[in-house]
């Protein structure tokens, strides 16, 4: 089967955690569609310019007119991964469609030859609706803005975690000093370390730690928890209810966050209802809000302008990959930090991407350089001994070209400013 992962014009409405990625490679919870969907057939996508070579190194290459099957899927990279479960009774020609957008469709080979040739993010759902001969309303919701996703995807995490878990040969209970709640829950696989007592709370949910993963003695881990393998997390430290992947470093107290591979927060400090790209390191004593002081609703300023309604009274931080903070670092509420930003002192506005952030500190906003982003990802990649990505490094060089005069509206100086 050709599935093939298409971006909409709504995927902006998924920065910042969407600048350097395909949406279909977010994580919903512990997993992401890229992976699910990989095992239903080949996958191709259907993405912007920018992150195409990035796509094509996790396994999705754009799509080829000359490549496609008699019979092919499209599926919203914005669509969670459950809904790969809803492809094999959907028929040829149907449509699962939300508020008349596209979430899966299946397609003969003429039909979807016109989709994929004249691709065009706004206007590729009502593409697909005119091929498509007839529609139903899914089941299955799609992800509109960065503040749902982790409501949504860590609403999801006991099944992933027990669908990892039965890939692994797991011990269960006794590897805790204690256990509370049903001790079948804590499960730990083999290869993975815990260096001195530990507490394991499962009554929320089951705790997993993968191969390689290390937990640091003193630790309380309340689930539902998924430790990613080779993520070490700090002596001391109070994880709850989230995902960190793999080679994370994590430390001092995170609740119902998603920290994505390779960054750090491995000092004291708090994370909460946050999102962390990759290659983010958060500095000792970096503390982001997840509730105001009223207790109201939470709203979020977004790249356009402008406030939106989030319907939520506890929400942390979207931080792009590659995001930086210095120590000490204080990040207001539901807060938008866009790719490659440096935060410094007190954090009361969206950052964009590239912008050295440093009001309370009176070193205002200035532009970070290029070069000295690219120059630290190597450096973090080669410290993870991870080959660095040519698709990254595009990514990061054209996204600092288009964001130039997003940057200059926000008041961030041209003075740049490089590090090391």
């Amino acid at each position: 089967m050709l599935l093939i992962l298409y971006e909409d014009d709504l995927v902006s409405g998924l920065r910042p955690l969407t600048e350097l990625n395909p949406a279909f490679s977010l994580w919903f919870g512990g997993e992401r569609l890229i992976d699910r969907a990989k095992g239903k057939g080949d996958v191709r996508s259907l993405v912007r310019r920018r992150v195409r070579r990035k796509s094509e190194e996790l396994g999705a290459p754009t799509i080829d007119p000359s490549d496609l099957d008699d019979e092919v899927v499209f599926v919203n990279s914005a669509a969670p991964p459950g809904v790969v479960e809803e492809i094999c009774g959907l028929r040829r020609g149907a449509a699962l469609t939300e508020d008349g957008r596209v979430v899966v469709a299946r397609l003969g080979r003429e039909a979807a030859a016109g989709v994929v040739e004249g691709y065009d993010a706004r206007t590729v759902n009502s593409e697909i609706l005119a091929a498509a001969e007839s529609t139903l309303e899914s089941p299955v919701r799609t992800v509109n803005r960065t503040w749902e996703i982790c409501p949504a995807g860590l609403s999801e995490l006991k099944p992933v975690i027990l669908r990892a878990a039965a890939r692994e040969d797991v011990e269960s209970g006794e590897w805790a000093d204690r256990v509370l709640g049903d001790g079948a829950l804590a499960m730990i696989s083999p290869g993975a370390e815990v260096e001195g007592s530990v507490t394991v709370d499962v009554r929320g949910g089951p705790v997993l730690l993968e191969r390689g993963s290390v937990v640091g003695a003193g630790s309380t881990l309340r689930g539902p928890l998924l430790i990613g393998r080779g993520a070490k997390i700090s002596p001391c430290s109070h994880i709850s209810g989230s995902f960190i992947g793999e080679e994370a470093r994590v430390g001092g107290e995170v609740f119902s966050s998603v920290v994505s591979p390779y960054s750090n927060k491995a000092h004291f400090g708090f994370l909460g209802h946050s999102y962390v790209g990759s290659w983010v390191n958060l500095g000792a004593g970096t503390v982001t809000s997840n509730l105001k002081n009223t207790y109201g609703e939470i709203r979020v300023r977004v790249a356009k302008g402008g406030r939106e309604r989030t319907g939520l009274i506890k929400l942390g931080a979207a931080l792009g990959d590659h995001t930086k903070s210095s120590i000490g670092t204080m990040i207001y509420t539901g807060l938008q930090i866009g790719a490659a930003a440096q935060l410094h002192g007190f954090v009361t506005e969206r950052v964009p991407p590239f912008t050295l952030y440093a009001r309370t500190l009176g070193w205002g906003l200035a532009e970070v350089e290029l070069e000295s982003v690219i120059r630290t990802y190597r450096r973090m990649a080669a410290r993870r001994g991870v080959e660095p990505s040519k698709g990254e490094e595009e990514a990061l060089a054209r996204l600092f070209e288009e964001t130039s005069e997003e940057r200059i509206s926000a008041g961030v100086s041209r003075r740049r400013v490089r590090f090391g």
